[in-house]
């Protein structure tokens, strides 16, 4: 806790615990971790995945059975909820909950994605793209018996093509269920609906 301008590398982990609150300034990689748990809050200008982050960049490709937590953070790239103005890449995901309410201007991509829960609501002035996601629980094109929740959302531009059997709204979807209540100047092309 508490590290100022540190570069931090932790490859190939595997039911590890983590905790890393308070650093300022620090570049962070996790990439190809399995079942881990990871906490990283109250962190500012910080290059990795955590919550209460601002002007944050996070890479996290290739995890397995993860359990991430990022609420409240701000200008950051990465996933998280009650983000503002945030980037998130999470490619070639299995297994993974991933939690991000509350986010204002933020982009998120979360590609290739199996089995994972991702939870959205509340989102305003949003760019979200998730394609070639399977079994996942959340907003993806492509997605395969996936579960999307996204109440809300303001100004919002979503793309979700080629999904089936999925609960989210998208285009192209086969025995999908989405929810989408209170949506104001939002963006939505689901074409092609089986």
């Amino acid at each position: 806790p508490s590290i100022q301008h540190s570069h931090i590398r932790l490859p190939s982990t595997q039911y590890s615990h983590i905790l890393l609150p308070s650093i300022q300034h620090s570049h962070i990689r996790l990439p190809s971790t399995q079942h881990t748990y990871i906490r990283l809050p109250s962190i500012q200008h910080s290059h990795i995945r955590l919550p209460s982050t601002q002007h944050s960049h996070i890479r996290l490709p290739s995890t397995q059975h993860s359990h991430i937590r990022l609420p409240s953070t701000q200008y950051s790239h990465i996933r998280h909820p009650s983000t503002h103005h945030s980037h998130i890449q999470l490619p070639s995901t299995q297994h993974s909950h991933i939690r991000l309410p509350s986010t204002q201007h933020s982009h998120i991509r979360l590609p290739s994605t199996q089995h994972s829960h991702i939870r959205l609501p509340s989102t305003q002035h949003s760019h979200i793209r998730l394609p070639s996601t399977q079994y996942s629980h959340i907003r993806h094109p492509s997605t395969h018996h996936s579960h999307i929740q996204l109440p809300s959302t303001q100004h919002s531009h979503i793309r979700l093509p080629s999904t089936q059997h999925s609960h989210i709204r998208l285009p192209s979807t086969q025995h999908s269920h989405i929810r989408l209540p209170s949506t104001q100047h939002s963006h939505i092309r689901l074409p092609s609906p089986r």
